[in-house]
């Protein structure tokens, strides 16, 4: 997926955008806003449901209620179950331009207070609101749409005058996740992004967008493969010092796994860590003398990231060369934290014994 802030605002459409309703009651009702969105059929007009009714999210904050009308150009289809049917999307002539009308009610009074442009898909599938995160998490309004090259999300803030949003669009290439990294009970957004760099690979690029208060914006980013090279450097280097037991304590993950291997001697350890690459048809275990001649330690030179986020895996299993009078071939189980954001984002794992 990649990502781009916000959808254009733009003013009221029609008479509806000059018009409010004086209503008895500090807060209008859900009833009472969609009576309202009924009222959007000059320029625009709603998207209705299945039932015939516009299509729309309210939820409540700070004294206030919020409608989210989705809408479309008064002059195209404006049935949902039209709009999210798949066979529109290879038909040109069925791009629709998506709006979405953010109505309030306030203090007795329904208007609607602006309009957003999402911009123009073939199909529609998905529109919904709900707090993004805990049940205090400010609301996000959620619309999915499919293309030709994808799927693409909006997800939408919408304030008291403005909405604060992040496009994502979803390829082969791309990825995004939704959890609450820090803590805050806000979902935080992890955007992974393959991109082709010349001379060296497909580099993943991770971009972290956190709550700031009004929307999502960026707070951070890193990479996978240029950090995950350069962490097997580190592991390859102290080996060929034949520093065994501070290869432990600085590569090898969780800490109780650290202790136990540090308390067993090294065959046992070393063998709990490698284990003998099963492509070899003779096997030559390493021992501690062979391992005190080692002159060089050989992971592979990765040129993509190898952790399918998607699927949630996030271990792979490396090569890994040991030379010294001979080739000493294994392999090691490689983990790579949930969270790319944390300083040691990996960490080799023992085996079970």
């Amino acid at each position: 997926m990649s990502e781009g802030q916000g959808g254009d605002q733009v003013s009221g459409a029609g008479d509806a955008a000059d018009r409010s309703e004086e209503l008895s009651g500090e807060i209008p009702s859900e009833k009472d806003l969609q009576s309202f969105a009924s009222l959007l059929n000059s320029e625009i007009r709603p998207v209705l449901d299945y039932n015939g009714n516009p299509l729309m999210e309210t939820w409540q904050r700070d004294g206030r209620i919020y409608g989210a009308v989705l809408c479309v150009q008064n002059d195209g289809e404006y049935r949902f179950p039209v709009l999210s049917d798949l066979s529109r999307m290879y038909e040109q002539e069925s791009r629709q331009f998506f709006y979405v009308a953010n109505i309030q009610g306030y203090r007795g009074k329904v208007f609607l207070a602006y309009i957003t442009e999402l911009g123009d898909f073939p199909v529609i599938d998905r529109y919904s609101a709900a707090p993004f995160g805990s049940a205090a998490a400010p609301v996000a309004l959620n619309v999915g749409f499919q293309t030709g090259e994808g799927g693409e999300e909006l997800i939408l803030f919408l304030n008291e005058r403005e909405a604060e949003s992040i496009r994502l669009r979803q390829n082969s290439a791309s990825y995004a996740q939704r959890r609450d990294l820090d803590g805050d009970g806000i979902n935080d957004v992890l955007l992974y992004e393959a991109i082709y760099e010349e001379g060296t690979g497909k580099e993943t690029f991770v971009s972290w967008y956190r709550w700031d208060g009004k929307g999502l914006s960026i707070y951070q980013t890193t990479t996978i493969v240029r950090r995950l090279n350069e962490y097997l450097r580190g592991a390859a280097d102290l080996l060929e010092e034949h520093s065994f037991d501070r290869f432990i304590s600085r590569y090898v993950a969780p800490s109780e796994k650290q202790s136990l291997l540090l308390t067993l001697p090294f065959e046992e350890a070393f063998h709990r860590l490698f284990s003998p690459d099963r492509q070899m048809s003779v096997h030559v275990p390493l021992d501690r003398g062979a391992f005190a001649s080692i002159r060089r330690v050989a992971f592979p030179n990765i040129l993509e990231n190898p952790f399918n986020v998607a699927a949630k895996e996030y271990s792979v299993e490396l090569p890994v060369h040991f030379i010294a009078d001979r080739d000493y071939r294994y392999t090691v189980r490689l983990l790579m934290d949930s969270n790319p954001f944390k300083d040691r984002p990996f960490n080799f794992v023992p085996r079970q014994p």
